[in-house]
């Protein structure tokens, strides 16, 4: 299962259960795409992966995202055989919005 940790700043901290239903399994793939739910097809077309993490890491943060709706997946793969788990079941979409810095000070101006 897939889930947020935290997102702020265009940073979103993806978490997820460790994965030991096949001990073959090394690498845990992280796909990224604009919009939501993306991965409706099984396939990860229009998707990009943004990381490959061995299988014993249970999250991953993304960077340099943008305001606006994301879809996250994540996928098991095995790297000697080439085979991976389909998108469809691990995945979640949110919309990330701007955050202030935290140095940003309001400043009124009265005109008379």
């Amino acid at each position: 299962m897939l889930t947020f940790g935290a997102f702020a700043g265009g940073n979103v901290t993806l978490g997820w259960d460790l994965y030991t239903n096949d001990v073959t399994v090394d690498t845990i793939k992280i796909y990224v795409a604009p919009g939501t739910n993306v991965f409706t097809t099984g396939t990860t077309a229009g998707a990009t992966i943004v990381a490959s993490t061995s299988s014993t890491n249970v999250s991953l943060t993304v960077s340099n995202l943008t305001s606006g709706y994301w879809t996250f997946c994540a996928t098991a793969y095995n790297s000697v055989n080439g085979l991976e788990s389909s998108p469809t079941s691990n995945q979640l979409s949110a919309k990330l919005v701007p955050v202030a810095p935290s140095n940003f000070k309001v400043l009124t101006v009265l005109v008379k």
